[in-house]
């Protein structure tokens, strides 16, 4: 992306995540489909953090910008996520498990930093009677467990 491109984009995500913070729990509910589109595209965008392969501010912040969204939007309405969970908790969970080498590189900051974010979403959706549910105790238990190795690594 040129960089004006990516600042305007930047500056969506900012637009939207503060949107999506003013919105009443029944109406955001609505754009979780949405909201999770977005997330999945950012998640997706070819950048490998397994390998270590460096990813540059702009794709960061998008990552970083889209999981936020999400978070705010699991907060008011985390059940609303229940239908999605197959496709998102893999995602989440490459983030989590992203390999850090050196806590006091660029790169792997940038990795600490989304593995933070990744664990705010998934605290905000296990807050869902509905997810809950979908997930199971051994499953949450599961996802912990995945979490606290992420920290491992």
């Amino acid at each position: 992306l040129e960089k004006e491109d990516a600042i305007a984009r930047q500056n969506a995500f900012f637009a939207v995540e503060a949107w999506t913070s003013e919105l009443e729990s029944g109406e955001i509910a609505a754009y979780v489909p949405m909201v999770l589109e977005v997330l999945f595209e950012s998640l997706d965008d070819g950048t490998n953090e397994e390998q270590n392969q460096p990813f540059s501010w702009s794709v960061f912040r998008r990552k970083e910008c889209a999981l936020a969204i999400a978070t705010s939007a699991a907060t008011d309405a985390s059940d609303a996520f229940a239908p999605f969970l197959a496709d998102l908790l893999p995602r989440l969970e490459n983030v989590v498990r992203a390999h850090v080498r050196d806590e006091n590189d660029a790169n792997d900051q940038k990795k600490l930093r989304l593995r933070a974010c990744a664990i705010r979403l998934l605290g905000a959706i296990v807050e869902g009677e509905t997810c809950r549910t979908a997930l199971g105790n051994q499953a949450i238990e599961a996802l912990v467990q995945n979490v606290a190795s992420g920290f491992a690594s």
